[in-house]
């Protein structure tokens, strides 16, 4: 299996619960365009966390060819596209074999 874990920092005027509730949804829909196995969105737990982002994504493959194939997607792009949402500092996203 695959992960790939994709950080989101937001710009200061988008830091609101109400803002990362809704990208929290733009970032479940991939899920119902994109073949992925599983995925989670999470929320800073502690100060030390939401000091560095305002959400991460964890998305599970079947292998790192699937990975790839999503991140190339055009919706996946379009979610971490800065000139789409202007709201987004800073995006950085690993994968790792499990």
């Amino acid at each position: 299996m695959v992960e790939t874990h994709v950080y989101f920092r937001f710009k200061a005027e988008s830091q609101t619960p109400e803002f990362r509730s809704k990208f929290a949804e733009r970032c479940r829909a991939l899920g119902h365009t994109l073949e992925i196995r599983g995925m989670r969105v999470g929320t800073p737990a502690d100060d030390r966390s939401e000091a560095a982002w305002d959400l991460c994504l964890i998305l599970e493959f079947n292998s790192v060819d699937a990975a790839s194939t999503c991140a190339a997607h055009p919706d996946f792009q379009a979610l971490l596209d800065h000139d789409r949402n202007p709201q987004l500092a800073v995006t950085k996203d690993w994968r790792f074999i499990m």
